[in-house]
């Protein structure tokens, strides 16, 4: 019989940012996978950031001798930098958001597209995507990381709120109902101090 040697595959993502945000720490979880399957990844991030030191991180392509098998880009002004360093690389899209202007599609046609949920699917479509290119990939976490390490508390002492939007009204209504119930709050995230281990805060709470 025949053994089928394993091919590792390079790849190269992105993210424009690697600060403690959404897309930066998605991209670590994804960086760490790649790399437990015993793959080559590589993460294309101009301005870096808390996280870059936990990743493979090029700065600049230009100075890059790193070639892909496939590009995975992440934030459109790094797609078309990508796609004009790497014109002929199978390239592939992935939207997480809405309405940010950075999670739109690149001005060039990907060969194909990720979206995070449905309605980033049909905001890719409404803005001229082939329905047929797009695979939904959710959000997912590293579940050898996000897992229980204590007993869930059997009464309710603690509150932690995890948001990196601004102190809206589901904020006030927290703390106001934190106050009446005599409950400890913690916030985490960009109005309140970023975590950079929300998996140790939530044991904690």
């Amino acid at each position: 019989f025949y053994v089928l040697e394993k091919i590792t595959m390079k790849i190269l993502t992105s993210s424009y940012t690697l600060d403690l945000a959404g897309v930066p720490t998605f991209t670590k979880t994804f960086f760490d996978e790649v790399k437990k399957r015993g793959d080559e990844i590589k993460v294309f991030s101009p301005l870096g950031g808390r996280l870059e030191s936990e990743m493979e991180v090029i700065k600049d392509i230009k100075t890059s001798d790193f070639v892909p098998d496939v590009i995975i880009s992440q934030h459109n002004n790094c797609a078309e930098i990508l796609k004009g360093h790497f014109p002929t690389i199978p390239h592939i899209f992935y939207s997480h958001g809405l309405l940010p202007e950075i999670e739109q599609p690149p001005t060039f046609i990907c060969d194909f597209y990720f979206a995070i949920n449905t309605e980033v699917r049909d905001n890719l479509i409404s803005k001229g995507v082939d329905k047929n290119k797009i695979a939904i990939i959710r959000d997912f976490v590293d579940l050898e990381k996000f897992k229980s390490i204590k007993p869930i508390n059997k009464k309710l002492t603690n509150v932690l709120f995890i948001s990196n939007y601004k102190k809206w009204k589901n904020f006030k209504i927290i703390t106001e109902g934190c106050k009446i119930n005599n409950l400890n709050l913690k916030c985490v995230g960009a109005p309140y101090g970023r975590s950079k281990d929300i998996a140790k805060d939530i044991n904690e709470s």
